[in-house]
C-alpha cells in the first residue's frame, strides 16, 4: 500500500465522495480568506486541489487560483465543474513532492488532510519545502489536517457510513502509534458491486508538523480547531496551521 495515493482519486472516489453541501464549501472558502486575511486578486496556489471546490470558490470570491493535483481524474472533474460555474481556474497536474513553482503566489493552501500520504517523513518534509519555495517572500500558508491527538483518543476500529445516494461504507482501520500511521480498508456495498479501497496516512501532532513548517523556513503564526478559526485543542477533530515565509 506504500504508493497507494497514485490510484486511489479515481472515478469510484468522485462517484462516492465527490458530492459536498455547497454550503460547507462556501464556509471553508470564507474561513480560509479571513485566516490567511487574503486580499482580492492575490495569488493563490491550491496545493491537492482535488476536483477543485475550494479553487473555484476562491476564484468566485476575486482570486487567482491555479489547483496543483496529481489525479488526471480529478482535474477532468474540476475543468468540467469550472466550465459548469464559468471561473478560469489554472489546473496543473504533478507530484506534491515536485512543485513546479518559484516565488510565484502570495498563499498556498493544503485542505482535507492532503498531507501525510508517504511512507517517509522525508518525503513529506519535500512538500514543505516545495510550499516555501512557491511563495513570494513574506507569503502565506495554511494546512487544514486531522488532529493526531483527537484521533488517538477517540479511535474505532470499524464504522459504516452512508455514501452517495444509495451506497455504505464499512472503514476497518488499524492505528500505529509508534509510527502514527492509520492503515484504513473500505468497503463499499448497495451498488452495482463490492468495492474495496485501502489507504495509510501519518498523522503528525502539532509539535512534529511545527517543527517540519519551521525546518522548510516558514513561521508557524497561529493555530485553530476548525477552519472557521475556533480554538484549537486536544479534542477537536481539525488542526488548522497558518504560517509565513520567512
Amino acid at each position: 500500500m506504500s504508493e497507494w495515493w497514485r490510484d486511489f482519486f479515481d472515478k469510484d472516489y468522485v462517484d462516492i465522495y465527490g458530492p459536498v453541501d455547497a454550503k460547507k464549501t462556501a464556509l471553508e472558502v470564507e474561513g480560509i480568506i479571513k485566516i490567511l486575511k487574503l486580499r482580492k486578486g492575490s495569488k493563490v496556489l491550491d496545493l491537492c486541489c482535488g476536483y477543485g471546490r475550494h479553487s473555484i470558490g476562491l476564484t468566485k470570491r476575486g482570486f487567482d487560483v491555479t489547483g496543483y493535483d496529481l489525479s488526471a481524474v480529478l482535474l477532468e472533474r474540476a475543468r468540467r465543474d469550472c466550465e459548469r460555474e464559468k471561473v478560469n481556474v489554472n489546473l496543473v497536474i504533478g507530484d506534491m513532492r515536485e512543485i513546479p513553482f518559484e516565488s510565484e503566489f502570495d498563499a498556498v493552501i493544503n485542505m482535507f488532510t492532503a498531507f501525510g500520504y508517504f511512507e517517509n517523513e522525508s518525503e513529506d518534509q519535500k512538500v514543505l519545502d516545495g510550499v516555501h519555495a512557491a511563495l513570494r517572500p513574506g507569503g502565506k500558508f495554511l494546512i487544514d489536517t486531522i488532529n493526531r491527538e483527537w484521533v488517538t483518543a477517540s479511535f474505532r476500529e470499524k464504522d459504516w457510513e452512508k455514501v452517495g445516494s444509495h451506497q455504505f461504507a464499512l472503514d476497518l482501520r488499524s492505528f500505529d502509534p509508534l509510527t502514527s500511521r492509520i492503515s484504513v480498508k473500505t468497503v463499499i456495498l448497495g451498488g452495482k458491486q463490492r468495492i474495496e479501497r485501502s489507504h495509510s496516512m501519518r498523522f503528525y501532532t502539532l509539535t512534529e508538523l511545527g517543527k517540519m513548517i519551521e525546518k522548510s523556513r516558514m513561521t508557524l503564526k497561529s493555530v485553530y480547531g476548525h477552519i472557521d478559526g475556533r480554538d484549537y485543542w486536544i479534542d477537536t477533530p481539525r488542526m488548522v496551521i497558518f504560517a509565513t515565509k520567512k
